[in-house]
């Protein structure tokens, strides 16, 4: 039993050596219309929370940040880049699903 399991992991890892993958063809995995709800709700995203926040600034509310109440352009920017900085991370766990040989030798790690 174990000869037949280190044969199984020397052929996983030759296989691994000599696949040459790239990172584009592994993301082909990921279906087309889970993507594109993420973008579309991403956009929407965006969409809801610059009008949210210029209609805040229009009436005096609230706004996002309060420092940057007196620039409209600004603070749409700058929630724009929260929005953003928010929604990245929400991809990482489908890109972390992708074999470590298909990014390239910045992921390769020499086993001692």
């Amino acid at each position: 039993m174990s000869d037949a399991f280190n044969e199984r992991l020397r052929l996983i890892r030759f296989r691994r050596r000599r696949e040459h993958s790239k990172f584009t063809q592994e993301l082909r995995i990921i279906p087309k219309w889970l993507v594109w709800t993420c973008v579309t709700l991403y956009i929407i995203a965006l969409i809801i929370g610059s009008l949210v926040n210029l209609h805040g600034i229009q009436t005096g509310g609230d706004v996002f940040p309060p420092e940057l109440r007196s620039q409209p352009v600004l603070a749409t920017l700058s929630l724009a880049g929260a929005i953003t900085a928010v929604a990245g991370p929400m991809l990482l766990p489908e890109i972390a699903t992708i074999s470590p040989g298909a990014i390239g030798p910045i992921c390769r790690v020499k086993a001692l």
